[in-house]
């Protein structure tokens, strides 16, 4: 912010030396140098103003995540002690039904029914507290990751593409998870799960290409998926949802030579995760 400040004092220095030359010639330095100074305070009062502005929302922000772990903590610890609580009061009636008071020889068959179908309900509450246990250590271990991205080509138009050449959407608006590089246009999958990517392409008129149309398709690792066939200046829209592994990269390909496509953000590129595929198939509630 100091190197800031200085390069602006400078720069508004050296512009108007001009002014502050012709006016001492003039007769009126004095006032052109007052008029400068008072320019450079309230420039840096501006400076002042705006550092002050964002050290109080890092601030705010980093209070905030720490009250969200904190919340999160909170009720880790309160679940892992309601479990070990629940798993003490069945291992104590698992005792007392072994240890209990002996019987009547007449009424032995029917209690020991009785004391069956008993036993039988605690290992079900046993095995159901043990599947939430395994919930708890599986969304610890492998925490599920938010992964969006919406992406526009924005600077001019695009002519001249070569066949199977990949579209690129430079300016990123949105990108959760750092999946998709602005540099490559290539969308590729942090994690397994099923993804929902959208696209939209609008043609733009190309000399000499046949009918002054444009097609292209998503591209998974090479696999071509969900066509666009675009018009000259009209829009074509595709919704793709796949199951993909971690690793995999997804695309816009052209597939005619020598065509283009119109930026100014009327062509997108989007997506994001529905569902994250966990190792465990026994998740509660997914």
């Amino acid at each position: 912010m100091a190197f800031l400040k200085c390069y602006i004092l400078v720069f508004i220095f050296l512009c108007t030396c001009k002014d502050v030359y012709s006016s001492t010639v003039n007769g009126d330095s004095k006032d052109m140098v007052n008029r400068l100074l008072e320019r450079i305070d309230r420039l840096e009062s501006k400076l002042e103003a705006s550092d002050a502005a964002n050290k109080a929302m890092i601030s705010e922000m980093k209070a905030k995540h720490d009250r969200e772990v904190t919340d999160l903590k909170f009720k880790m610890n309160e679940m892992e002690t309601s479990f070990k609580q629940k798993a003490i009061a069945l291992e104590n009636e698992i005792k007392y039904l072994k240890n209990g008071p002996v019987e009547p020889h007449h009424d032995k068959t029917e209690q020991l029914s009785n004391r069956n179908e008993d036993t039988n309900r605690l290992f079900k509450k046993s095995n159901r507290i043990r599947q939430q246990e395994n919930v708890i250590r599986t969304y610890s271990d492998f925490p599920e990751q938010g992964v969006a991205f919406y992406a526009t080509h924005t600077d001019h138009n695009i002519h001249n593409l070569g066949a199977r050449q990949i579209l690129l959407f430079q300016q990123t608006h949105t990108n959760i998870g750092n999946a998709y590089n602005n540099n490559t246009g290539s969308f590729v999958a942090p994690v397994d799960g099923t993804y929902v990517l959208h696209a939209t392409i609008m043609g733009i008129d190309t000399d000499g290409v046949t009918n002054q149309h444009f097609l292209a398709h998503f591209d998974v690792n090479g696999v071509p998926y969900s066509k666009f066939y675009v018009t000259y200046h009209d829009q074509s829209s595709q919704m793709l949802v796949i199951n993909l592994k971690a690793g995999q990269t997804v695309t816009v390909k052209n597939d005619i030579s020598g065509v283009g496509f119109v930026g100014e953000h009327y062509s997108t590129f989007s997506g994001f995760l529905l569902y994250q595929n966990f190792p465990s198939g026994n998740i509660i509630g997914k």
